[in-house]
């Protein structure tokens, strides 16, 4: 269970930081058109 719950928190941290990642890129592109 203990294992489970360290890959389920990895696997949250890799999303999040998708996100972030992508929220960061559309404002340098909305950045760039203006």
């Amino acid at each position: 269970m203990f294992p489970f719950c360290i890959k389920m928190f990895l696997w949250s941290l890799t999303f999040i930081h998708l996100i972030i990642s992508s929220i960061i890129n559309i404002n340098k592109a909305v950045e760039g058109m203006e």
